[in-house]
């Protein structure tokens, strides 16, 4: 919840990036170096976006952090829910983390890597 409270917080940068310097954390050492972004560039901003509602924009962003922003959104409530419940939301979680999907997220956080890359201006 804190790491969703603090993205609706946050101004994101209209950049596409940079928006976790305005929470006091270094520049991207990768950009800085390469001029290119690194695997989680644009992660900050787009939770931002997401947050606050813009998901198109947030999608445009950064289409992977997109995809994690949601899930961390849904762990929470999924969390939430057990503890105020007491349901079993370990077998939700069993259910989800099988191997393939571990692979296939890492899949999706590679493809939004390139397609940041690709689209850096």
């Amino acid at each position: 919840l804190a790491v969703l409270v603090t993205a609706f917080l946050l101004e994101p940068s209209t950049r596409g990036v940079r928006s976790h310097t305005r929470l006091s954390l270094p520049p991207c050492g990768w950009l800085a170096m390469f001029g290119k972004p690194c695997i989680t560039c644009g992660y900050t901003t787009t939770f931002a976006w997401t947050a606050k509602g813009a998901f198109g924009t947030a999608i445009r962003n950064q289409p992977a952090a997109f995809v994690v922003c949601i899930g961390t959104a849904a762990a929470f409530w999924l969390s939430a829910l057990g503890a105020v419940t007491g349901a079993r939301v370990d077998r939700v979680v069993t259910a989800v983390f099988r191997p393939w999907v571990l692979w296939v997220l890492g899949g999706v956080v590679v493809a939004g890597w390139m397609y940041k890359v690709s689209t850096h201006g």
